[in-house]
């Protein structure tokens, strides 16, 4: 049975975005890890982080810490150093944490968590579509971070770390003339470079599939950037974006994925080249 704690190990035989964004990247490395059974996980300190602030924001300080630890030094702290190398916990570095707790801080200051975290939102919830026509899988599935259904419309909020945030709010825009705005919008170039959103689109699918009466979409991102001083902003995603995204995804891509049998890079030819300008 999937679950959270098997969600990200070989037990879990559905399709993903993150699985997707492998067979995309490297089709031999999703053969090896999500066919063959191999999987070889490693946990950057960008995904840590963004873990440990969804816990935390989306859960508790109870709940993040019953999953995470602040890292001891041997000289500082030999008896738990030593609890330490046998803890089940993520450990963290101090410095990781402080950036982390001001992450939170400045998420859970802002109106959007707040409304979250006081009406019934369905947050971290494991949504599965069962197929037998998807080889070597059981159907496909994700976990959409925050979503709530209104009648025959839904809503759904994924929270974001990153290093790219554009910070020309809408306060900010009526307060200048609008011809001298240039928004850089550099997220959304992070956000396509990362698949967030083929992510949208396939929770917006699972959705669909696992209430039928939703037939509307709203996308939103709250992204808090991972450097000082951790500016928080709110982007929404136009849902003829996602409709267009989720159509390749389920009319290209997956069925290329059911489709494969030798999972291997197509070699690079002269044609293939990218023009810089």
């Amino acid at each position: 049975m999937l679950n959270h704690a098997n969600y990200y190990t070989n037990e879990n035989k559905y399709l993903t975005n993150s699985k997707i964004s492998t067979y995309l990247r490297d089709k031999p490395t999703f053969k090896r890890w999500y066919i063959d059974g191999k999987l070889e996980w490693e946990s950057s300190p960008s995904l840590i982080m963004g873990k440990a602030v969804d816990t935390w924001v989306l859960g508790n300080k109870y709940k993040f810490n019953k999953l995470f630890e602040i890292k001891v030094l041997k000289k500082n702290n030999p008896d738990k150093y030593e609890k330490q190398q046998a803890t089940e916990k993520t450990l963290i570095a101090p410095e990781m944490y402080k950036k982390i707790e001001q992450m939170v801080n400045n998420l859970l200051d802002t109106k959007i968590i707040k409304d979250i975290k006081r009406r019934p939102w369905t947050k971290d919830t494991i949504l599965k579509m069962d197929s037998d026509k998807i080889p070597n899988f059981d159907g496909i599935a994700g976990i959409p971070d925050v979503f709530q259904i209104n009648s025959d419309e839904a809503t759904i909020i994924d929270l974001k770390t990153s290093a790219k945030i554009d910070e020309m709010s809408q306060k900010m825009k009526k307060s200048v003339r609008k011809d001298l705005i240039k928004p850089r919008l550099s997220f959304y170039w992070h956000a396509s470079d990362y698949g967030y959103f083929r992510q949208l689109a396939f929770y917006s699918e699972l959705i669909k599939r696992n209430y039928p009466n939703v037939n509307t979409f709203k996308y939103y991102w709250v992204v808090v950037g991972n450097q000082a001083p951790h500016h928080v902003q709110f982007y929404k995603v136009d849902s003829d974006v996602i409709d267009m995204v989720r159509d390749d995804l389920f009319e290209n891509i997956i069925p290329s994925i059911c489709k494969d049998e030798k999972f291997k890079n197509d070699p690079i030819g002269w044609g293939d080249y990218i023009d810089i300008k």
